[in-house]
């Protein structure tokens, strides 16, 4: 285990409310997905090697090698994490962390996805902000791409703790 705070928030919480709210059968298959998803990132979170391969430059330079990195689940996970926004890239952000990025996490084999927001700064942080669809978490990503939006959203995950 290494230096990296793996955090899961509220997302899978208000995930299974709304999948509650579905057709009895519909509801039961997505609960299942969402808990087989909370298990499969439990051993993920255990398997870090190394948490600077989760900087968005390695991902990116390792695009062609990634699915392979050992443990099986971190090059999974690794392959998995798609369409990332940089913290530098948002227009008026002005953030000190030159690493931090929101992505996708498209967990193809849950059908689900998630949206992931990673930072350095004060330390390192993966945090799981939100569990749905592919277009729930576009739209999501989407509106994170606005100062205001992903200010709030980085100060309120720097304001967690956990040991």
């Amino acid at each position: 285990m290494s230096d990296l705070k793996f955090l899961i928030t509220n997302g899978f919480l208000e995930a299974l409310e709304r999948a509650g709210k579905l057709a009895p059968r519909a509801a039961a298959k997505a609960k299942v997905r969402i808990f087989k998803l909370k298990t499969y990132l439990d051993a993920v979170e255990h398997s870090w090697r190394n948490p600077d391969h989760l900087r968005w430059s390695h991902v990116e330079q390792a695009q062609h090698v990634k699915s392979a990195y050992p443990p099986p689940e971190f090059g999974a996970f690794l392959a998995d994490l798609e369409k990332a926004v940089l913290f530098q890239s948002i227009d008026g952000l002005d953030d000190p962390d030159p690493e931090g990025y929101f992505a996708r996490f498209h967990a193809r084999r849950f059908e689900l996805a998630c949206v992931v927001l990673y930072t350095e700064h004060p330390d390192r942080r993966l945090a799981f902000l939100s569990v749905g669809t592919l277009p729930d978490c576009n739209r999501t990503l989407r509106d994170l791409q606005t100062a205001a939006a992903a200010r709030k959203v980085i100060g309120e995950l720097r304001k967690v703790t956990r040991n």
